[in-house]
């Protein structure tokens, strides 16, 4: 859903944005964009590790004990099981979600960076969302410690997609502006806006990336672009 407070300006053919268009996937480009909230120190890397498929997928029973890991007393370990978590992509999100709320502050932190580094890094739209859903189930729930750290890490994952969306319709000619609008109240109000016009030479694909840039649910008020 828009938000109610963007108001697309586009001088283009309404048919470009139908369901199928928008459902499409898109692959984050993460070498333009980076978040300034990565702790690399929670995987012992220097940059975000993509989940990327390995030739010998760990077994559940790996991906448990690496989970339990989380939570262990020697540091080290730690760490290895943060990386090893993140290498194994899609297959850690469900036994990672179950077991989270269990953990304490700092296993709850490596489990909430565990599954932000899928959400930004793997090449699959699915496994994107699979990892913010279960962000946003941690998030509701009743233990204070996982509810916040799940929600700041909502938080940087959608600034993060709106910037990179930005990025590339700006470098595809689409224009961010303001639009003031006269209200019933005969007042003017500023809305983000927009602008598709003569120097707009991106795809269907990148007219997909308009939902990354409008359907974020924490957008700063009053945002000027």
């Amino acid at each position: 859903m828009i938000h109610r407070s963007y108001m697309l300006v586009a001088v283009i053919v309404s048919m470009v944005l139908t369901a199928d268009v928008m459902a499409r996937p898109w692959s984050p480009q993460t070498d333009e964009t980076t978040s300034p909230t990565t702790d690399s120190s929670l995987d012992g890397t220097a940059s975000p590790t993509p989940a990327q498929p390995k030739p010998n997928a760990p077994t559940a029973t790996e991906i448990a004990g690496w989970i339990e890991d989380l939570d262990a007393d020697a540091f080290a370990t730690r760490v290895r099981a943060t990386r090893l978590l993140v290498r194994s992509g899609a297959d850690a999100i469900t036994p990672l979600t179950e077991q989270l709320p269990t953990f304490g502050r700092e296993g709850v932190t490596r489990g909430a960076y565990i599954l932000r580094q899928i959400a930004i890094s793997s090449k699959e739209e699915q496994h994107r969302q699979a990892a913010v859903t279960a962000l946003e189930t941690l998030a509701t729930s009743t233990l204070p410690t996982a509810s916040r750290t799940a929600v700041s890490v909502l938080n940087d994952i959608y600034e993060l997609w709106f910037k990179q969306a930005q990025l590339r319709l700006r470098q595809s000619g689409a224009i961010f502006t303001t639009t003031q609008i006269l209200t019933t109240k005969n007042t003017r109000e500023s809305y983000p806006s927009i602008l598709f016009g003569g120097q707009w030479h991106g795809t269907i694909e990148d007219l997909a990336l308009i939902q990354r840039v409008t359907n974020r649910p924490h957008r700063p008020t009053n945002e000027q672009y």
